[in-house]
C-alpha cells in the first residue's frame, strides 16, 4: 500500500473523481497516495445516474462492466400529471457503446471504485484532512491532520491534486475562485425508497410526476426505486403518490408524500 512515503501524487478526496483519478494513475504505474477528511465511504443518497461520457471514460479504465453490473440501464421514462398519461421519453439514442444511461447511486461507485483501488495497491486514507499546501519548483508540501488522535504529518509529493469540491484548500492555495454561485429558491429531497403504486416495477422504467411548483422523479435503482423530489413540497400538500418505509431502505424527507 503507498504511503505518504515517495510517492509521486497525493489525491485529495476520495469522491468519484479522486478516486477515477487515482485509479488511472495506478494504471500508469504511478505510485498514489489518497486522503479524505470524512471518517468513512459515504452510505447516504447522493447521486444516481451515469451518462455515456463517463461509462465511456470509466470503460477505458477497466471499471465500467464492474458499474453495469451493480447498476440498471434507463430504457424509458414516462411523465405523468393528475392521474393523466402525458407521454413517454426513450433513451438509446446516444451515439456510444453506452448509449442508455446506467442508474446506479453514488456510495455504491465510490465502493466498487475503492475496492478496486485497493486492488491495485491504494487504500483510501479516511479521516486525513489536509489543512495547508506549500508549492515549489518540483514538489508540492503538504500538511495533514490525522483523526483519532493521529497527530500531524508533513509530507511531500511532485504533485498534489484537489479533488475535494467547493472547499478545497488546494485551489483557495492556488488562488483560483470557485466561480459557481448557490442557486436559491430550489430544494432537492432524495432517498431510497419502496413505492406502493399500481404502476408496476419494470426494470429500466422511471417516471415523473408533474404538479404546479413542484415535481417527482422516481427511477429503479439496483435494489428498488430512488425518489428525487424537486422542489420540497410545502406544508400542507396533498399527494397523489403514497411512499412508504421498507426494511434496508433510507428515505430522505417525511415518510409518505403527495403530489398535488
Amino acid at each position: 500500500m503507498d504511503t505518504g512515503k515517495d510517492v509521486d501524487v497525493c489525491v485529495v478526496g476520495a469522491g468519484p473523481v479522486g478516486l477515477t483519478l487515482g485509479i488511472a494513475l495506478r494504471r500508469l504505474g504511478l505510485r498514489v497516495r489518497i486522503v479524505d477528511e470524512a471518517p468513512a465511504a459515504k452510505h447516504e443518497a447522493r447521486s444516481l445516474v451515469l451518462w455515456a461520457r463517463a461509462r465511456e471514460a470509466l470503460d477505458a479504465l477497466g471499471v465500467g462492466e464492474l458499474l453495469r453490473c451493480h447498476g440498471v440501464e434507463l430504457d424509458a421514462v414516462t411523465i405523468h400529471a393528475r392521474d393523466r398519461f402525458l407521454g413517454e421519453l426513450t433513451t438509446g439514442w446516444a451515439l456510444s457503446a453506452h448509449a442508455r444511461p446506467l442508474n446506479i447511486e453514488q456510495h455504491d461507485i465510490e465502493r466498487l471504485l475503492c475496492e478496486e483501488l485497493a486492488r491495485l495497491g491504494t487504500r483510501v486514507e479516511w479521516d486525513t484532512e489536509l489543512t495547508d499546501v506549500e508549492l515549489h519548483q518540483d514538489r508540492a508540501e503538504f500538511t495533514l491532520l490525522h483523526g483519532d488522535g493521529g497527530g500531524i504529518e508533513s509530507a511531500a509529493a511532485p504533485w498534489t491534486v484537489g479533488c475535494e469540491g467547493t472547499a478545497s484548500v488546494v485551489r483557495d492555495r492556488l488562488g483560483i475562485a470557485f466561480e459557481g454561485r448557490r442557486r436559491t429558491g430550489l430544494q432537492a429531497v432524495q432517498g431510497n425508497a419502496r413505492p406502493t403504486w399500481p404502476l408496476g416495477a419494470r426494470p429500466g422504467r422511471g417516471h415523473i410526476f408533474l404538479a404546479p411548483h413542484r415535481s417527482l422523479l422516481a427511477c429503479p435503482a439496483a435494489l428498488g426505486v430512488l425518489l428525487d423530489r424537486l422542489p420540497a413540497l410545502g406544508r400542507g400538500a396533498r399527494p397523489a403518490v403514497e411512499v412508504e418505509y421498507a426494511p434496508d431502505w433510507v428515505f430522505h424527507g417525511p415518510a409518505r408524500l403527495r403530489l398535488s
